[in-house]
């Protein structure tokens, strides 16, 4: 297996996206966000193209929690000085909305939508998957302390 050039980061974008539209009438959107590691807060730069653009454009704002996927693509420039730079930005080819999303109204209906509202079927197969393990957990098959019948523990 070759090796890959593939980032899942998880994070707050630091400022609004900015939209714009190549000379070809494509969609393109920068955002930055902040990811807290155990010690440190870094920032990434990101890129989105067409419909994924446009939705973080639309639904995303300073603040928002979002995942993000994709590459790793580097940009070397010159200082004033002449020293040369490297910068860093992802490439989005997928995301998710993580979190309660604050979410822009829509222009056309005044309605806020909220990414993360989840339809009535998923809301009940999860129900359901709640149910199924609460039964299997009320099983009375789990060692209590205090019981003559110690388990036998390998170690």
């Amino acid at each position: 297996m070759g090796a890959g050039n593939h980032v899942s980061l998880f994070g707050n974008l630091t400022r609004d996206p900015e939209l714009r539209m190549t000379k070809n009438s494509k969609c393109v959107v920068s955002f930055s966000i902040a990811v807290n590691d155990w010690k440190d807060t870094f920032f990434m730069q990101c890129e989105a193209w067409g419909k994924q653009a446009e939705s973080i454009n639309e639904y995303c704002i300073k603040g928002s929690p979002i995942l993000v996927e994709g590459a790793l693509k580097k940009n070397e420039f010159s200082m004033k000085d002449g020293t040369k730079v490297d910068s860093f930005k992802v490439w989005v080819s997928s995301f998710k909305f993580a979190g309660k999303a604050e979410g822009k109204k829509k222009e056309n209906s005044g309605e806020a939508y909220d990414p993360n509202e989840k339809a009535e079927d998923q809301v009940a197969e999860e129900k359901k998957d709640k149910e199924k393990f609460e039964g299997e957990m009320k099983k009375d098959n789990f060692y209590k302390p205090g019981e003559e019948d110690e388990p036998d523990v390998p170690f």
